[in-house]
């Protein structure tokens, strides 16, 4: 699709771009930078990283396209706060590189003799 304002040259209305754009979503849902993990099409079997895919960002979600054969790999869409992700496009989806580290559980046990370690019941102080 395409649109002009008047005096104004066409351009298209949904601008690709890499994957590169959803560094951050992909840290949202997986906990890992993804951009660099390999991704492989469910249609036409290319393996590219997904900082290579193909992003539209102005849908009603976010799409992910294979840059080989533009078939849907990936769509994200936040619904009542929560994103919703569909991987169906993918044959696989690996990351080797680490896992960011995760929030750590603020609450202490509270041991009676924190010396030896020893606790009678596993409770916790917020």
């Amino acid at each position: 699709m395409w649109a002009a304002e008047e005096g104004v040259p066409l351009k298209p209305m949904w601008e690709a771009l890499d994957g590169n754009s959803i560094g951050g979503l992909l840290i949202d849902v997986f906990a890992a930078d993804m951009t660099a993990a390999s991704s492989t099409c469910g249609t036409c079997g290319a393996v590219r990283p997904v900082a290579e895919l193909v992003v539209y960002r102005r849908a009603p979600g976010t799409v992910v396209r294979c840059r080989t054969c533009g078939s849907v790999l990936m769509v994200f869409v936040q619904a009542h706060g929560v994103t919703c992700v569909d991987l169906a496009g993918l044959a696989s989806l690996s990351q080797a590189g680490p896992v960011l580290p995760q929030e750590r559980d603020t609450r202490r046990a509270l041991c009676p003799n924190e010396r030896t370690g020893e606790c009678g019941r596993n409770e916790y102080a917020e």
